[in-house]
């Protein structure tokens, strides 16, 4: 309230009906409610609402004055935000062909929650069906956001026939929880095909390297060449791509 002709010490709040979800307190005693509060204490930001915990939206009934004008009264309503998790990054792991063990990070993981607790918990409710998931070597199927955050966190496929794998998973947190959410990964070919290639009718062709190029898998083969790799490629097992020559 803003009354010109008084100073926030003297505006008077009174609280006729209390709130029906929570109760006022002062920032000095949380625990305890209040039934009167100046606007100074307002202005302070020395006024809180301690939310109960139920669902339901609420009001409290109060009165105001600065002790010389008419009283006001009014109804000040509370509208509850169900606690809940958001997911930030679900982006597909792309594992390049060849190689087992990828980390999972932030950059493809992460959560976040507008609860009290922002401890967030992953669980995994479909089992992988072609690797692990690995913190410290260790296979884990629950893990944390902080897990993600730190990069401990790895994905290693056991089998490399496979071209991708989807395990489903929940979040959790001691407020509220998002479950059915899908991870995909991704094998990434080595290959690399032109997409969509576009030929005309009755006219001849010559297929170029833009078209079709599998050049990676030959310098993953040649050691005198494994020097110009990028660093995943230099991982890349060479007879994982035997039965290709």
């Amino acid at each position: 309230m803003e009354d010109l002709d008084s100073p926030p010490d003297e505006i008077r709040y009174m609280i006729i009906r209390n709130p029906n979800n929570g109760f006022l307190a002062m920032a000095y005693l949380l625990d305890t409610a209040v039934h009167h509060f100046t606007q100074a204490g307002i202005d302070n930001s020395q006024v809180w609402f301690i939310q109960d915990g139920s669902p339901s939206s609420g009001m409290f009934y109060f009165s105001v004055t600065d002790g010389a004008h008419h009283t006001l009264y009014k109804l000040f309503h509370l509208d509850v935000i169900p606690i809940s998790i958001s997911i930030v990054n679900l982006t597909d792991l792309l594992l390049p062909q060849g190689q087992t063990t990828i980390p999972i990070t932030n950059a493809h993981l992460s959560a976040m929650t507008n609860g009290r607790n922002p401890q967030i918990t992953y669980m995994i409710t479909w089992p992988l069906q072609h690797g692990h998931l690995l913190i410290e070597d260790q296979v884990v199927t629950n893990f944390g956001q902080e897990d993600l955050d730190s990069g401990r966190f790895f994905y290693h496929m056991t089998n490399l026939t496979a071209t991708q794998n989807q395990p489903q998973f929940s979040l959790f947190t001691s407020e509220s929880n998002l479950t059915g959410q899908t991870l995909n990964i991704r094998v990434q070919p080595l290959l690399r095909v032109m997409p969509n290639l576009k030929i005309a009718d009755r006219v001849a062709h010559q297929l170029r390297r833009r078209d079709l190029d599998a050049t990676v898998l030959q310098e993953v083969r040649d050691p005198e060449r494994r020097d110009w790799l990028k660093p995943w490629q230099k991982n890349i097992n060479c007879e994982d791509f035997m039965d290709m020559y």
